[in-house]
Order: structure tokens, then sequence, then C-alpha cells
């Protein structure tokens, strides 16, 4: 069975979990002696290909109108024309016919589409392909990507949600078997209408490290950490205003990561007052060595962040905002701790708790340690051959 893999980024590409989740797939099948091929865009407009650690990656002209995500700079208005440009500009799918009827797979497996040519489900149907799609954001039903705005998550669609999205929903019954990276995401898209004719999988992504997790040395301090991406949708600012509340307790925070430049130094400008240490890009096998509880503070409904899973391999339990797909896999008082990001009093109650109590992350980090083995590349490059079949089987019963 011939797979092409399609990620609107591939490596050198990366700009957060997505990539890096498809990535890991992508080589946990190659590992495993599948004829597996990546299709991605190139951010510079240009065609080109390579091979990324054994891989063949075809790199695809992104849309040359408008500013995509990749860069800081953009504009609203930007951004909606890069956008329209994928679905409308005279000859954006050229390049992915060309392609499919070049290599000629036998199943197709696309998942953020965010500036590829909506056409694909449909070429590649037509192409005799099977078509998996895995969710992992809303791109969809959104043309942000969050279902959130104005600093709230929505619902349902809103009309300018439903207006531009409606030759995405209607593309959507052309896919053969629809992946959710949690129930949560799966369902918010089958309510609305979407994947009508497709099977339904839940399939975690996959995360393992090859280094044994470190235990922190010990401390007379409880060390909190944040790593991800700086972002009004992430939740730091509101992190920040929970910690700020258990001020009398012992702790230390540990920030990593980037984003825009001045929302980034609005954080830390905020952020004076606190023991809170913005470190940058960290490497994620060192970051967890040095704290002994992640954070994950969404405040959008994420689909299921891969902080929240890379945490447990590593050994170190979290504090997780109740959102999107997050307490499908926070197991409370075992693997972690839920609270309502909208409330920073039951951040700081749960900070207070742990300070008080330290001896417990003891049995937890444990806990998290075979957690974490629900989410071994072997479990998930399993269930994903089992929907290729599927779809190829459905791809057969249409020749």
């Amino acid at each position: 069975m011939k797979v092409l893999v399609v990620n609107n980024y591939y490596h050198p590409h990366v700009l957060g979990g997505a990539e890096k989740s498809t990535q890991i797939l992508v080589e946990a099948l190659a590992g495993a002696g599948a004829e597996v091929q990546v299709a991605s865009l190139d951010p510079r407009g240009e065609a080109s290909r390579g091979v990324v650690n054994g891989v063949p990656v075809h790199y695809l002209p992104a849309p040359t109108l408008g500013a995509d995500q990749s860069n800081e700079k953009r504009t609203l208005a930007g951004r909606v024309t890069w956008h329209l440009a994928a679905a409308l500009k005279p000859g954006q799918a050229r390049p992915w016919a060309e392609l499919l009827a070049r290599e000629r797979p036998d199943v197709v497996h696309t998942n953020n589409l965010a500036g590829v040519a909506m056409d694909i489900w449909k070429l590649s149907r037509e192409a005799g392909a099977g078509v998996v799609h895995t969710l992992r954001g809303y791109y969809a039903m959104c043309p942000r990507g969050t279902m959130y705005k104005r600093g709230r998550n929505c619902e349902r669609q809103c009309l300018e949600c439903r207006a531009f999205t409606l030759t995405r929903r209607a593309a959507s019954a052309s896919v053969d078997v629809v992946v959710g990276n949690s129930a949560f995401i799966l369902d918010r898209h089958v309510t609305a209408g979407y994947f009508p004719q497709a099977e339904r999988r839940v399939i975690f992504s996959a995360y393992e490290t090859a280094a044994a997790p470190a235990r922190p040395a010990p401390s007379a301090r409880l060390r909190l950490g944040y790593i991800g991406r700086l972002h009004p949708t992430k939740g730091v600012e509101e992190m920040l205003d929970g910690l700020r509340l258990a001020r009398e307790t012992a702790w230390d925070l540990k920030i990593a990561g980037s984003g825009m430049t001045a929302y980034a130094e609005a954080l830390k400008a905020g952020a004076k007052d606190l023991p809170a240490d913005f470190v940058g890009w960290a490497r994620a096998e060192e970051f967890y060595e040095t704290i002994d509880v992640l954070i994950v503070p969404s405040r959008w409904a994420e689909p299921l962040p891969r902080t929240v899973y890379e945490a447990y391999a590593h050994g170190v339990p979290v504090i997780a905002a109740a959102r999107g797909g997050i307490p499908e896999i926070v197991e409370e008082g075992r693997t972690g701790w839920l609270y309502d990001p909208d409330a920073p009093e039951t951040l700081a109650e749960i900070v207070r708790a742990i300070a008080a109590d330290p001896a417990r992350l003891e049995p937890m980090r444990r806990a998290v340690l075979e957690k974490a083995g629900e989410f071994k590349p072997a479990l998930s490059m399993a269930a994903y051959r089992t929907a290729y079949e599927t779809a190829q089987e459905r791809a057969r019963g249409r020749s």
C-alpha cells in the first residue's frame, strides 16, 4: 500500500504540534516498512523535492497572495486573502492533481490543510485513492482555525464561519475515514454536518522519548513550567493571574516558547512582579528535567495539546485547563489536575495544595509514565494502518 501524507507544513517548516505529530507518524510508518511519502507547502512559494530521515517529501508552492500563518507581520486582510487564494485562485489545485497523477497513491492521508487547495479530497478520490483525514484543529469549520473569537470559545459556527467554510463542508463528503485526535474535535465536526460519508475513529497523536526521564533534584520551591506558543489563545496571561493569587506559596515558573514579538514582550513586562523566567525556545528533553509540574492553561478549546502527553513521557504531571479534548487524557489526582481558566483562583488552589503536600508528586510521576504508554508511536501507527485499509477497501469498491 502506498500512502501519501499531506500536511500544510513539514520539516523544516515547523509551526507547532501538528507538524511534529505528523512527522512522528510518518517516520513510524516508514520504520515499519510502509511505502509512505509526504506532501506539504513551501512558504517561499517554490516547488522542490527532498528526503527527511529517509522519507520522500514533496514541497509544493504555497498561495502567493496575502501572508500565511508563518508570517509574524500578517494582517487580518492578508490572512483572509491567503486562505481564499488556496481555495479559489485559478490553478492552485493543479500541482496537487499533478502530484497525485504522478505518484498514484493508494491512500491519501490529509492533516492540517490551511493553505492547501481544498480540492485535495475530491482530487484524491478521483485519482482512485482512499481518503483519510485527521482533525487536529478547526480549519474546516473556522477561518481562524480555532473557533475562538473576541476572547471566547464559539459554541457553534457563526454566520461568517458558515459562509466562509461552506465549500469545505461540501468537500468533506469525499473523505472515507475521518480521525479525531480527540473525541471532542471529532464530535464538533460531525455535529456540524461534516464528513457525512466517513467512518469515524479517535486516534491519539504520538510521542515517545528515547531518553529515560530524569527525576528533578529536590527543591524547597515548587517548580512549575509552561512550554508552547506565546499567544492569547494559550492562556498564559490568565495563568500568571492565577499564580499571582498564590504568591504566598514557594514556587518558581519557567516559561519556554516564543510568539509574536510585541505580545511576548507584553507578557514579560506583566510578569515582572512574579518569580517567572522566560527562557525562549527550549528542548523538551532538557526543559522537563527542570520542572516538577507542567501547566497547560489553554483558553481555546484545544483538540489535544501535545504538551500534555509529552510531559507524561518525561514523568511530569500536569495542571491543565478543562477545555477541548484535554479532560480526555488527564486523570484527576492521578496524572494531573483540571481547572477552569476563566477562574484564576482555581489554579491558585491547586498550586497551594501541591506545595503543601509535595510528596503526592512521586506516585503521580509513576502514573504519568504508565499513561504515556497510550501515546506510543507504534500504537498510533497500527491504528492508522487499520484506517488506511478501510479507506483503500472503500476506494476499491468505487472502481
